[in-house]
C-alpha cells in the first residue's frame, strides 16, 4: 500500500486519497476483521462488523434459553409443592404463584431489554456499515480501473467526474480527472513533497529501540544553513543579509559547500559559529579575503601574532635598553587578587606575571611596571565608563583585559539584584540581569576606545575569558560562559588582540570550593581562584607575553653550554661579544690556558670570565678576569687583566730538558720559583749543574721555562736584568750579572754567556702576568 501523510482531515494530498482507495477495498471486500487507517488507528471491516453482529445475536438467543429454563424450573417446583401437603398447597401456591410470576415478569423484561439494545446496537452497525458502503461505493465509482491509455468516460459511460482516477499500464503511474485533463499523481506527490511544509510528510526512524518517529521537517529544524535564509553559494551574488539574519537567529549556522560573498564582512558580534565547509569571503583588491577559519572555535589561546609590537618593544629593550617598559593587567577581584586567604599579593595575576617575565630573564635592565588595574566587584560597562579614561593616561604597552565576571550581578539599568535571586531574576520595575551579549558590546565598546588612542603598532592587547567560577543563583555559571566565549573570540579578532579561553582552561569548578577556588558563600559555590589556580593561569598568560623564542634570543639568565666543534672562542672577543646569563664554551685561541670558559654576563653588564684548564700540564690552574660589556658612566668596553688562582702559591721553573741544568734536590726553598700577586716573579731559588759539576754557558743557551699561566705577555720578550751566575767561591766576586730574557713561550734565555765555568744560575725578575 502507498505510505499517507498524516496531514488532518480533510487531507486533499493524492497519497491519502489512494490509501484510503486501498482501504476501503480491504474494509468492504476482504475476510479481515480489521485494518488499519492512514492515522495508525485499527478498524473493523464489514467482516468485522458481521461478526459483531452474529456474536450479539448469538448473546440474546442464551439469554432467552436461561430465562425460558429459569420459568419452567419455577413451574415444576412449584407443582411438586402442591401435591405433598393440601394445606400447604394452599398457602405455597399463591406464595410460589406470586414469586413466579414476579420472576418470569422479570426475566422477560431483561431478555426483553437485551433483545430491544441489541437490536439497537445491530441497527446503528447497519446504518454505519450502509454509509460506509455508500461511501466506498462512490469512491470505487471513481476508481476506473486499468487501462492502456487515457479513458475518456466512465465504464458505464457516464462522463468522467473530478476525483475520478485509473491506473495507466502503458506508463505504469495512476492518474486523477481534474475537470479538464489527466494528472498524474506522481507528479502531484512530487509537488507536495517540494512544497515548503513537504518534509512534513515523510517520517523517518532511527534503528534500535526506544526510537520515536519523526519528520524529515523536524530534523531539518536542528540546523539552520546559510541557504535557509536565501544564501548565494555560487559566490556572485551577496549572501550578507542571509548571513545576518541567519548569525541573528542562532549562534550555530551551517555553511554547505559554496563561496558566499560578504561585501560587508563578518559583522555578527556574537561570535556565531560558521561551520561547514563554505567558505565566506569579502571582495577586496586582488581577489578574495577569506572570512571565515576552523582554528578559533577549538582553540582556547589564538592571536599571539598581534602581540608583535610588544615582543618587538621587549627585545629592543633587553638589547639596548632606554626606557621601562609596562603592563596593564584590568579586570575584577579575579585580577585585583582576591583568593582563598583575602588579598595575597605574591600570588595576584600581576604580580606573577612580573615573577613570571624575570624567571624567563626577559626583564629589561631598567625594569617593567606591572599595573594592577583590578576592581572587585566592578562590571565591563561599569570599568568602560569610569576607569577606562583614567587607564588610558597611564604609558603601558600591553594592556591584559579579564573582564565579564561580574556582569550578572548587575541589572541592566545599574542597579545590583537581589542576592542569590535567580539566573532568570527581573526586578518589580522590569529590569533584567546583564548577559552575555550586553558584557560583549560593553567590551567592544572599550576596545574601540583603546584601538583609537592606541593602535596596533603602539599596543598590544591580550583578552582572557573570565575564569570559572559555579555560582548559579547569581547567574555566573556555564550558562552564561559559553555563551559569551563566541563573542570574546570574535571580538579579539576584530580588534586584533590575543585571546586566551581562561575559562576551558580551567572550567570545572563544581568541585573547586576550598580545594583550588575559595568559598566565599560557605555553601561549596566557588567564586575566586586561589594561589595555584592563579600560578596555572599566569602559566598560560607568562607564555604568551614572555614567550619562549624570545627567551632564547634575549633572555638574560639563560645557561649556554657550547662545544667547541660549534664555536671555539676567543680570549680576544669583547665582554659584549658574549650572552646575557652563564656561558659554557671552549677557550682555545688567545686564553692563557688551553680548556674552557666560563662566562657570566649581568644585566647590568657587569661581566666576569673564568678559564679551566684542559691539558695535564696546566691543571691546577684557572684564571679569572672582569670586563664590561657597556660603556657605563664612560668606562670604555673592556676586559681587565686575567688574575691566576697560583697567585695564591708558587711554581716551579722547569729546567732545560737537555739535562743541563736542574732544580736542588728536595722540598726546600732553594728551588727556583715563579710567585705572582697580581704580577709575577722569580724572587728565590736557583737552577744547578747536576752532580755539583761546573759548567759554560754561550749566549742563546735555554737554561729553563717558566710554566703557563705564569708567563710574560705574547708581544714580544720580556728583558731579565737580575739574572747571575754562582762559581762556588765564598766571595762576592763568585756571582756574575748575566743579561737574560723570557719569551711568550715561557722560556728563560741567555742574551749574554757565562764567564768561565758556573755551578748554579739565579733569576730574580717581575713581569706582567699574561693577559
Amino acid at each position: 500500500m502507498v505510505t499517507p501523510t498524516l496531514t488532518p482531515i480533510p487531507s486533499q494530498k493524492p497519497q491519502d486519497l489512494q490509501f484510503n482507495v486501498e482501504a476501503l477495498d480491504k474494509m468492504v471486500n476482504s475476510d479481515d476483521l480489521s485494518f488499519v487507517d492512514r492515522f495508525g488507528t485499527e478498524r473493523q471491516t464489514i467482516a468485522g462488523y458481521e461478526g459483531s453482529l452474529q456474536a450479539a445475536v448469538t448473546s440474546v438467543d442464551g439469554q432467552a434459553s436461561a430465562a425460558s429454563a429459569q420459568i419452567a424450573s419455577t413451574a415444576s417446583a412449584a407443582s411438586t409443592s402442591v401435591t405433598s401437603t393440601a394445606a400447604a398447597v394452599n398457602a405455597s401456591l399463591t406464595s410460589a404463584a406470586a414469586t413466579a410470576s414476579s420472576q418470569i415478569s422479570g426475566k422477560v423484561a431483561a431478555v426483553n431489554t437485551t433483545a430491544t439494545q441489541a437490536q439497537s446496537d445491530i441497527e446503528g452497525k447497519v446504518e454505519n456499515i450502509d454509509a460506509i458502503v455508500v461511501g466506498a461505493t462512490a469512491t470505487i465509482a471513481r476508481n476506473l480501473g486499468s487501462y492502456a491509455s487515457a479513458p475518456t468516460q466512465r465504464p458505464n459511460g457516464s462522463p468522467l467526474q473530478v476525483g475520478d482516477f485509473y491506473f495507466n499500464t502503458t506508463l505504469g503511474q495512476a492518474f486523477m480527472w481534474n475537470s479538464a485533463a489527466w494528472a498524474s499523481l506522481i507528479a502531484a506527490d512530487t509537488a507536495a513533497l517540494a512544497s515548503d511544509t513537504g518534509a512534513t510528510m515523510v517520517g523517518t526512524k532511527a534503528p534500535g529501540t526506544g526510537s520515536v518517529g519523526r519528520t524529515l521537517a523536524s530534523i531539518a529544524s536542528e540546523r539552520l544553513s546559510i541557504l535557509d535564509k536565501g544564501g548565494e553559494p555560487t559566490g556572485v551574488g551577496s549572501s550578507q543579509i542571509a548571513y545576518e539574519v541567519a548569525t541573528s537567529q542562532s549562534l550555530y549556522t551551517w555553511t554547505p559547500p559554496g563561496l558566499f560573498k560578504l561585501p560587508s564582512g563578518l559583522t555578527d558580534t556574537r561570535g556565531s559559529y560558521l561551520d561547514g565547509p563554505g567558505v565566506y569571503y569579502k571582495p577586496i583588491t586582488g581577489g578574495k579575503q577569506r572570512l571565515n577559519n576552523t582554528g578559533d572555535r577549538h582553540q582556547w589561546v589564538f592571536g599571539r601574532e598581534y602581540l608583535a609590537p610588544w615582543h618587538k618593544l621587549l627585545m629592543q629593550q633587553m638589547l639596548a635598553p632606554t626606557m621601562q617598559p609596562a603592563v596593564l593587567c584590568s579586570g575584577d577581584s579575579t585580577t585585583y587578587g582576591i583568593g582563598g586567604n583575602g588579598v595575597d599579593e605574591a600570588y595576584a595575576i600581576w604580580t606573577l606575571l612580573k615573577k613570571y617575565g624575570r624567571a624567563k630573564g626577559l626583564i629589561p635592565s631598567m625594569g617593567m611596571t606591572v599595573y594592577n588595574g583590578g576592581h572587585p566587584g566592578m562590571n565591563t560597562e561599569q570599568w568602560r565608563v569610569g576607569v577606562l579614561p583614567g587607564d588610558l593616561t597611564l604609558p603601558w604597552q600591553l594592556a591584559v583585559l579579564r573582564w565579564g565576571i561580574n556582569d550578572p550581578g548587575w541589572l541592566i539599568n545599574g542597579t545590583p539584584p537581589l542576592l542569590d535571586a535567580g539566573q532568570d531574576y527581573v526586578s518589580p520595575d522590569g529590569y533584567r540581569r546583564r548577559n552575555a551579549n550586553d558584557t560583549i558590546a560593553s567590551l567592544r565598546a572599550a576596545l574601540a576606545t583603546i584601538r583609537a588612542a592606541r593602535p596596533l603598532p603602539n599596543l598590544s592587547i591580550v583578552i582572557m575569558a573570565p575564569s570559572t567560577t559555579f555560582d548559579t543563583p547569581n547567574a555566573r555559571d556555564a550558562l552564561y560562559y559559553e555563551e559569551l566565549i563566541p563573542g570574546l573570540k570574535k571580538a579579539a579578532r576584530d580588534f586584533h588582540c590575543c585571546f586566551i579561553d581562561t575559562y576551558h582552561y580551567l572550567q570545572d569548578s563544581e568541585p573547586a570550593a576550598g580545594l583550588w577556588m575559595d568559598n566565599p558563600f560557605g555553601d561549596g559555590r566557588a567564586i575566586h581562584p586561589h594561589n595555584e589556580m592563579n600560578a596555572q593561569i599566569v602559566d598560560v598568560l607568562g607564555k604568551v607575553v614572555f614567550p619562549d623564542g624570545l627567551q632564547a634570543a634575549a633572555g638574560n639568565n639563560l645557561v649556554r653550554n657550547i662545544g667547541g666543534v660549534e664555536q671555539n672562542g676567543d680570549g680576544n672577543a669583547l665582554p659584549s661579544a658574549y650572552d646575557y646569563g652563564v656561558t659554557l664554551g671552549r677557550a682555545l685561541n688567545n686564553f692563557p690556558v688551553n680548556g674552557a670558559h666560563m662566562t657570566v654576563r649581568t644585566q647590568d653588564e657587569i661581566v666576569m670570565q673564568t678559564v679551566m684548564p684542559f691539558l695535564d700540564a696546566d691543571m691546577g690552574l684557572f684564571y679569572t678576569r672582569m670586563g664590561r660589556a657597556a660603556s657605563l658612566a664612560g668606562q670604555p668596553v673592556a676586559w681587565g687583566p686575567w688574575i691566576s688562582s697560583s697567585d695564591s702559591r708558587q711554581i716551579n721553573v722547569t729546567p732545560p730538558s737537555d739535562g743541563s741544568l736542574e732544580q736542588p734536590p728536595g722540598a726546600g726553598d732553594d728551588k727556583m720559583r715563579v710567585a705572582s700577586s697580581g704580577n709575577a716573579s722569580i724572587t728565590q731559588g736557583y737552577l744547578q749543574v747536576p752532580l755539583g759539576a761546573s759548567a759554560s754557558f754561550t749566549a742563546g743557551t735555554i737554561f729553563g721555562n717558566v710554566p703557563a699561566g705564569w708567563r710574560a705577555p705574547r708581544d714580544g720578550l720580556q728583558v731579565i736584568n737580575g739574572c747571575y751566575s754562582w762559581d762556588g767561591g765564598d766571595t762576592p766576586a763568585a756571582f756574575k750579572p748575566l743579561l737574560a730574557a723570557l719569551r711568550p713561550n715561557g722560556d728563560l734565555v741567555l742574551l749574554t754567556p757565562t764567564v768561565g765555568a758556573v755551578k748554579r744560575i739565579y733569576v730574580y725578575a717581575t713581569w706582567s702576568r699574561l693577559a
